[in-house]
């Protein structure tokens, strides 16, 4: 219920301020990375959200709320100093092999371990593919 009011208050008066007078709200989603460094041991592959061809500071804006809300959250004790990550990649997951299990894995408590998988050829072919604004 925090949770919910925060967002409905604290942030959204934060995004206001952000995106005011027009600012540009457009964010444009291009090429696939890797967290890695290493293609054929990924476990995290997802496509770059960059400034629109509008010149706005959209991803400025955007990563000025990412921090605004874990600062927001922090201070009413929703969650920990670790959980709030810094914005420089902001992006959207396509992948995660933090998901990834098994169905004998799946009925156990117990959190499976990541299984890293080859993305090379998956990021060879979309790097610099386009997945709109």
């Amino acid at each position: 219920d925090l949770a919910k009011r925060l967002l409905s208050t604290e942030v959204r008066k934060a995004a206001a301020a952000l995106f005011a007078g027009g600012a540009p709200r457009t964010v444009r989603l291009q090429g696939l990375d890797i967290m890695n460094d290493d293609c054929k041991e990924a476990n995290v592959v997802f496509v770059k959200a960059q400034e629109s061809t509008d010149g706005g500071t959209s991803v400025v804006n955007l990563r000025s709320l990412v921090a605004t809300v874990g600062d927001i959250f922090l201070r009413n004790k929703l969650c920990q100093p670790s959980d709030v990550t810094r914005a420089d990649k902001l992006h959207v997951t396509l992948l995660n092999s933090k998901f990834r299990t098994a169905k004998a894995e799946s009925e156990s408590k117990a959190p499976a371990p990541r299984v890293p998988f080859d993305a090379s050829e998956v990021v060879s072919a979309y790097a610099g593919a386009f997945f709109g604004d």
